[in-house]
């Protein structure tokens, strides 16, 4: 399954807050106790961005991102984990933190 061409670029400006409702509706991916749950397929690059967008804003939200400026990305030994982490680091630095590899 090819996925949609996906503008990186879109969340240097996305000031608003995802919803993570819709995007659960929106790409079947849902999100729970144990995180984002669902097929590799359906994780697409946007879809991993915009999750984690909206973690983010959350930390933000209750003021647990107070720090150095770093956020931990971590990942297992999936064979989507590389690309699902590249979405993840492109969101942690365009929401202007640095990202640090686990």
């Amino acid at each position: 399954m090819q996925q949609k061409p996906y503008d990186q670029n879109r969340g240097k400006t996305m000031g608003q807050a995802i919803k993570i409702e819709g995007l659960m509706i929106e790409s079947g991916v849902k999100f729970g106790t144990s995180g984002a749950r669902g097929l590799a397929a359906a994780m697409t690059d946007e879809v991993c961005y915009r999750y984690t967008v909206a973690f983010i804003q959350h930390l933000e939200r209750i003021g647990e991102l107070t720090g150095d400026g770093k956020l931990a990305v971590g990942g297992d030994l999936r064979p989507s984990t590389g690309r699902i982490m590249r979405a993840a680091i492109q969101a942690v630095s365009h929401r202007g933190y640095a990202p640090v590899y686990c």
